[in-house]
Order: structure tokens, then C-alpha cells, then sequence
């Protein structure tokens, strides 16, 4: 069952402050309206036009608009104010209680070289992600070449004839050629199994789950790319997530329950 969307509800605490602020709003109008009203009476009962009663009716005129301006402003507009930045403040809270770093455009838009470089535990998972693969297969040597390392790999298995056409079907190719690119994959991850430091690990394991999102962890770091509903390439939001909040543990939670299988 889905978690219903979070909203803003103010605290006790919160609506005791905002009356507080709205009685000191009032008050000071209050103090306005009656200054403007006694200077207007003052004026019109000075006798003769004189510049200082001029002044003092203009003031008390001053004075007039002003609080009544402040009450306005306190019923419509610092309330409205208000709860925008209320709202803001929640939204706020919640981005980081989710652990939400960024969002792209594009995730080649993110910086892989700069975690692969840095990564000790990587885990990945994708259809077949050749573009990203050819575009770190220097940085992906490096780090199972450095000891302590661990590189785990999650991809579709190309002997599941339902998957294949699915998958197929979903990114406009013929099932042979998916294959071929899954197998180049696979092919890959098997070199660098081969050229990893004797203190490395790469591991890989196949999948017969559909993919409704591509996966790429690094550390504390996770990147995730989201598939389009409809059939076809587009650019598609990538979220980059830190350990700690509520996107990176489900994301995380998601590929082990892959791998575990």
C-alpha cells in the first residue's frame, strides 16, 4: 500500500507564534488608526488654518491610511506570505530527510569519473548502459585494479525469452540485437573480473525482473536514472542520492533484494 503524501499541518506551537504575531500586527494598526484619528480631530478642531495644523491633519492622514493599510496587509497578504514559507519550509524538510543531492537532467550530466575514482564498494544496475560503459571503461579498470575494492553488477538475463521481448519492445530493437548489447556487457564485466587487483572482487548476477530504472551506487552515493513510460529514448530525470535518507535506502534496498535472489 502507497504512504499518503506528506503535508504541512502547523504545530501547536507554530499557530501560538503566528497569533502572537498577528496580535502585535493589530495592536500596532490599532495605535495607527487612533494616532491618524485623534490628529485629524486635533486639525479640525484648531480654530485657523495655520501650517502646523496643516501638518498635523496631513500626518493624522498619514497615520489613518497606514493602519488600515497594515490591516489589509495582515489579512491578505503576510498570511499568504506566511504560509508560502511555511509550505517552503516543510518541502525543505522533507528534501532532506529523503537524502535528494540533485536532480539532472541527463545522467551523463553527473560527475562518474570523480566516484568512480574515489568509490571502494560500487554496485550497478542497467539493461546494458553501453554509451556509460565505453565512456568509464578507464575509470572502471582503475578501481578493481586497487585492492579493497568491490564491484557487483546486476544485468537483465538475455536467456528470458519474455524478458527479451519486453526489453526489446521497450527500447525499439530487435531481440537479437538487445542480446548482443547485453552480451557485450557481460563481456566487459568478465575483462575486468579478469584484470582485477588479487584484493578485488567483481561479481555478476542476472536478473529476470523488468528494469524500471537504472542503478549505479558508489559508496555513500547513489545515482539513479529513471525509464520513460512510453516506448523510445528521451532524456529522463536522474536523481543523485545520499546515504542517510529515504531515496538512497530504498534504492539500495531494491538492488540488494536483486542480488540476493
Amino acid at each position: 500500500m502507497s504512504r499518503p503524501i506528506a503535508r504541512h499541518r502547523p504545530t501547536q506551537q507554530s499557530r501560538a507564534a503566528r497569533l502572537l504575531v498577528s496580535l502585535r500586527g493589530w495592536q500596532i494598526a490599532a495605535v495607527l488608526v487612533v494616532a491618524g484619528v485623534g490628529l485629524l480631530w486635533l486639525s479640525a478642531h484648531g480654530g485657523t488654518e495655520n501650517a502646523v495644523e496643516t501638518t498635523v491633519r496631513e500626518v493624522g492622514a498619514l497615520l489613518l491610511v497606514t493602519g488600515a493599510l497594515s490591516v489589509l496587509w495582515d489579512l491578505l497578504g503576510r498570511r499568504a506570505l506566511t504560509d508560502d514559507l511555511m509550505a517552503a519550509a516543510s518541502l525543505a524538510s522533507n528534501i532532506n530527510e529523503s537524502g535528494l543531492q540533485q536532480v539532472a537532467r541527463h545522467y551523463l550530466d553527473a560527475d562518474w569519473n570523480e566516484m568512480l575514482v574515489s568509490a571502494t564498494q560500487v554496485d550497478l544496475f542497467f539493461a546494458y548502459a553501453q554509451t556509460w560503459r565505453n565512456a568509464h571503461a578507464t575509470a572502471l579498470r582503475e578501481l578493481v585494479g586497487r585492492g579493497g575494492t568491490r564491484l557487483r553488477v546486476i544485468l537483465p538475463d538475455k536467456v528470458d525469452d519474455a524478458l527479451m521481448s519486453q526489453l526489446a519492445a521497450k527500447f525499439r530493437y530487435t531481440v537479437p540485437a538487445l542480446r548482443s548489447h547485453i552480451e557485450d556487457a557481460e563481456s566487459d564485466v568478465e575483462n575486468l573480473q579478469r584484470q582485477a587487483s588479487p584484493q578485488a572482487m567483481v561479481e555478476l548476477k542476472r536478473t529476470c525482473e523488468f528494469p524500471v530504472f537504472t542503478y549505479y551506487r558508489f559508496d555513500r552515493t547513489c545515482i539513479v536514472a529513471l525509464y520513460a513510460q512510453a516506448p523510445g529514448r528521451v532524456d529522463v530525470p536522474t536523481l543523485e542520492c545520499a546515504q542517510g535518507g529515504s531515496l538512497y535506502a530504498f534504492f539500495r534496498d531494491q538492488f540488494d533484494a536483486l542480488w540476493s535472489v
